[in-house]
């Protein structure tokens, strides 16, 4: 009671945002430690002041997290649950399907919004920061133009669970909103690390190409033929290459050199 509604949803929104953050900073550590177990680019690793570097714009970003987020839940709650957030937990099946109307409008979401900040106004004047790190790491994950952050970060983590909820009698809870944001940002940390985890390597590809591999999940990747994938040995000469889209097309061979027929985004 003492923080009262407003310094509640703060609390436990900021509470969230700083969780996700921490795991970004432990996935952060092999490549500051110079591991080589599992990475993906295994000769690129940051520097401690690289990494210190990028802190101040990754935490205005958890600030506008915070506070956008913290917005999201004040205008969709209803007084009952913001008074008592115990109060009309969704059920499981409520929860299964707006988890899934979630999932689905986030890949959509991110994928589209993704493929307009690589046009070239906006990747010059937006995005291109984000694509400063070609080799990233977990923390960089929102090292990026508080504009993209907004539209691309926040966008597709909120779109979902705020159409699912009007869709509803109940309306979006705040921890159905808080679990969603908080696997997000586990998903999105564990994709900019650098080892090989459960994407396998999709958005670490993109960074390093710039062109393949704008969605989350890979499914529309795959319908509009940007899906991207490493091959560990050519067939013509043993060298590693990248295949593009869905027939196999060669982009870039992994020692840098540009293929023919593929324009750097640079």
């Amino acid at each position: 009671d003492s923080f009262g509604v407003v310094g509640a949803v703060l609390f436990c929104t900021a509470l969230t945002v700083l969780i996700g953050q921490v795991w970004a900073m432990l996935l952060t550590l092999p490549a500051l430690l110079g591991s080589e177990a599992m990475k993906i680019q295994s000769s690129t690793f940051p520097s401690a002041e690289e990494i210190l570097g990028v802190m101040p714009l990754v935490g205005f970003n958890a600030c506008l997290s915070t506070v956008v987020f913290s917005l999201v839940i004040l205008g969709t709650s209803t007084g009952s649950v913001l008074a008592d957030v115990s109060t009309d937990l969704p059920d499981m099946f409520s929860w299964c399907c707006q988890s899934t109307a979630s999932f689905c409008a986030a890949e959509v979401w991110a994928y589209f919004v993704h493929r307009a900040l690589h046009t070239k106004w906006l990747y010059r004047h937006v995005h291109k920061l984000h694509h400063s790190w070609t080799a990233s790491v977990a923390i960089v994950n929102t090292y990026e133009h508080p504009v993209e952050h907004l539209l691309q970060n926040i966008g597709s983590t909120v779109v979902g669970p705020v159409l699912s909820g009007m869709a509803t009698i109940g309306g979006t809870h705040p921890a159905m909103l808080l679990s969603w944001v908080l696997l997000t940002r586990i998903h999105t940390a564990a994709g900019h690390c650098g080892y090989w985890t459960e994407d396998l390597g999709a958005h670490d590809l993109h960074h390093e190409q710039f062109s393949v591999n704008f969605g989350a999940t890979g499914v529309l990747d795959f319908l509009f033929g940007t899906d991207g994938e490493r091959v560990p040995k050519a067939a013509n000469d043993g060298r590693p290459k990248v295949l593009l889209g869905r027939r196999g097309v060669q982009a870039k061979t992994s020692d840098g050199r540009q293929s023919k027929g593929m324009k750097g985004e640079q």
